[in-house]
């Protein structure tokens, strides 16, 4: 449906038709991060590696590390290019109806310059265009995926439109959220539901880290659930067991009786029968009704 608005409205500048029949009907949402592919810097070196010219190596460079559209790439000029700072004017087609949106000022990264710079070493003089050798409007998809190819990896899905995308990560990650729209000619709608995806190396960082935290919680609590270490003596072990076991022992006899109030007989409540002669020496030997206790 998208396409096909579009393709009307393309018609209505051209006066090739006098309405737009898909003007008001609403197309389905276009985001499909399955189809977003990170393409990483190690596989570009070895694209270019495999690169037949001078101009296939800079082309790839500039879409991959300054987020260029490929139409916009091959528009380029040398006049556009300011070696001093050094930035790359682009000019856009698919945003000059937008209100500034007819150039922006994109950094000329390390990686592209040295790209940029064997080409400008070859180029001709008196030609204007930076990509003379490839027309503006040509099919250069099917060119890169054969150059692809013949590094050994499988070509990925929206080829260029893929180089675009994994840039717009990179500079997500390394610059303000805005400077990489404008950069790369989007707005921030735009970034966020069709640029936006996790890499390997995001997840890589992530897991690391919850790893290490990981590591040292299980770490302290092991350190305070550490069993005692037990002794390597039996006849020590049966001393200590045989001591617990009777402290124990001692304890609940004790704890029976500690409630009870201690009287002048002692421990021991003296009962009817008792002789007065008998609590006297109760009074006098408070060891004996230990011993009645097992201690």
């Amino acid at each position: 449906m998208v396409y096909a608005r579009q393709f009307f409205a393309w018609g209505m500048k051209r006066d090739l038709v006098e309405s737009n029949p898909f003007t008001e009907v609403r197309a389905g949402s276009q985001k499909n991060a399955s189809r977003i592919e990170y393409v990483s810097a190690d596989t570009i070196d070895r694209v270019t590696d495999h690169a037949p010219t001078a101009e296939w190596r800079a082309l790839i460079a500039i879409c991959r590390y300054c987020g260029l559209r490929v139409g916009e790439a091959l528009r380029l000029c040398w006049a556009d290019i300011d070696w001093s700072i050094p930035v790359v004017r682009v000019r856009s087609s698919k945003t000059e109806h937008h209100t500034g949106g007819e150039m922006r000022e994109v950094p000329l990264f390390p990686r592209v310059q040295e790209f940029m710079l064997d080409l400008r070493e070859l180029a001709v003089e008196g030609e204007e265009r930076v990509f003379s050798g490839v027309l503006p409007d040509s099919n250069t998809e099917p060119q890169l995926k054969r150059i692809v190819l013949r590094t050994g990896v499988e070509p990925w899905q929206k080829i260029f439109h893929a180089l675009r995308a994994s840039c717009e990560m990179d500079l997500i990650q390394r610059f303000p959220l805005s400077s990489a729209c404008y950069w790369i000619g989007n707005s921030q709608r735009v970034v966020v539901g069709h640029y936006i995806k996790p890499t390997d190396a995001d997840f890589e960082r992530a897991m690391a880290r919850t790893d290490a935290e990981s590591d040292a919680r299980l770490a302290h609590i092991t350190t305070q659930h550490a069993p005692v270490p037990r002794s390597t003596d039996p006849q020590r072990e049966v001393q200590s067991l045989v001591s617990g076991r009777l402290m124990q022992r001692a304890a609940r006899s004790c704890g029976s009786v500690q409630g009870a109030p201690v009287g002048d007989t002692g421990l021991e409540p003296v009962t009817s029968s008792m002789s007065t002669r008998r609590a006297s020496q109760l009074r006098q030997s408070p060891i004996r009704p230990l011993r009645r206790l097992g201690l």
